[in-house]
């Protein structure tokens, strides 16, 4: 009897807290993110030489491949060095900037596609696709960024287009979309350098090595129950000095990267639902299958 009146009071206090969704609760892990990585830059050599060689619909671009450990990154910024042989040039608008999901020798399909740029003659043209719906998400490399022509420049020796460091060119990592012909190495073209193109990103997840643990288990104490509940309840709402869970990725029962009373609902719901509503993995010891920047200092239960 005692313990069911202790749950029959602990019910009480969730339903009332439930009830305050208009209490203000900043979501632990919502203004968190991982800091920009320096640009990478396609380009090995300062020199910046013209190539006006390309007709409407063509593409050329960089591979790039970052760091196995940073992916899966968000791209923030790309860029594209555009020039001509004597310069100041009129500003010019080509088709897209892409971002295509492989390199060579196919690099894939598109996964942003950022529609008329501007470019002026003489710069590296930075784009940023932050303010675009959505976040530019790449899992794993290589990728390529590649500009589009709407224009056709072959043979205008006099014309702006996009600019290469002619300093040798580096097999593999330079790309042309030619008409006839498909995909080429630019290197296997003749292209002397490689082209000034450009990538701010940032890491989705940037702390240590993703630890074990597992899906609501709140106070880590090795069992999902109602005391992780209240754990994260406690954490959100504190009656008294602040007690901060060690995992909060754990707290993050319906695992959306953010600590909330929308957690402590997905815990109940899966405790004493009917029908009962799984939590999202990992069920078991195991590392979050999806990237978020909630910390995880330590957790006991799991090895």
């Amino acid at each position: 009897m005692t313990d069911r009146h202790s749950h029959g009071a602990i019910f009480t206090r969730l339903s009332v807290v439930m009830l305050l969704l208009a209490c203000t609760v900043t979501p632990v892990g919502a203004q968190t993110s991982c800091p920009e990585e320096p640009p990478v830059e396609n380009s090995q050599g300062s020199g910046t030489t013209t190539c006006p060689c390309f007709v409407a619909g063509e593409e050329v671009g960089a591979v790039f491949e970052m760091p196995a450990a940073h992916y899966p990154i968000e791209v923030l910024r790309v860029g594209i060095g555009w020039g001509s042989q004597f310069g100041g040039a009129p500003q010019v608008f080509e088709q897209s900037i892409r971002i295509r999901e492989g390199g060579l020798p196919t690099p894939g399909a598109i996964i942003l596609e950022l529609p008329g740029p501007v470019l002026t003659d003489g710069f590296i043209n930075e784009f940023d696709l932050e303010p675009l719906p959505g976040e530019v998400i790449v899992d794993s490399g290589p990728f390529t960024v590649t500009l589009a022509f709407a224009n056709s420049n072959a043979g205008m020796v006099f014309d702006p287009s996009i600019v290469h460091d002619g300093n040798g060119c580096i097999p593999g990592q330079n790309v042309v979309f030619a008409i006839p012909g498909g995909w080429f190495d630019a290197c296997a073209l003749g292209v002397s350098g490689d082209w000034l193109v450009q990538v701010v990103y940032r890491q989705l997840s940037c702390g240590p090595s993703a630890p074990e643990f597992i899906r609501g288990e709140c106070n880590d104490d090795g069992s999902v129950n109602i005391a992780d509940a209240i754990q994260l309840l406690a954490f959100l709402f504190p009656a008294g000095p602040p007690s901060t869970p060690t995992c909060l990725d754990a707290c993050d029962a319906n695992d959306d990267a953010l600590l909330n009373i929308a957690d402590a609902i997905a815990l109940l719901a899966a405790l004493f639902g009917n029908p009962a509503v799984p939590l999202p993995e990992p069920a078991t010891c195991g590392v979050d299958p999806t990237a978020d920047t909630l910390e995880c200092s330590s957790f006991s239960a799991c090895p």
